[in-house]
């Protein structure tokens, strides 16, 4: 009986050590990030598409997790930080004509914040995002 009980804790001792870079790497995710934070900004529309007015955009980035906000809170796109730092963030509702309508958001980090770019069907603007 003490022979199975041994063999039976060195196998368990196997597995804990096999999982352990598991758990340490879920333990990590958790943690804050150095992307973590608030930036505001403003959304430039594209003059070549008549119609879109510039607005105030927010981002929030939580271990990970990119929330968008344009227009001073309308909608919010959803996303996360790419492994190269991008932020990738879309949101995708039914429009008044019971059609789809799509928004992504793109943003790659600048010397004091966030620029990229912010699509929806009807416009295209630039964004740029800094603490305040």
């Amino acid at each position: 009986m003490r022979q199975w009980t041994a063999r039976r804790r060195a196998g368990i001792v196997r597995i804990m050590r096999a999982l352990a870079p598991l758990l340490l790497l879920a333990a990590c995710s958790t943690a804050a990030t150095a992307t973590d934070g608030r930036w505001f900004g403003t959304a430039t529309p594209d003059p070549a598409r008549p119609g879109c007015a510039a607005s105030r955009v927010s981002l929030s980035v939580t271990r990970g997790a990119a929330l968008f906000t344009p227009d001073e809170g309308t909608a919010t796109l959803q996303g996360k930080i790419g492994l190269d730092g991008s932020i990738t963030a879309q949101r995708t509702s039914i429009g008044a004509n019971k059609q789809p309508y799509e928004s992504r958001f793109n943003a790659r980090p600048s010397s004091d914040g966030w620029a990229g770019t912010y699509i929806t069907p009807r416009c295209t603007f630039a964004v740029v995002l800094s603490v305040q």
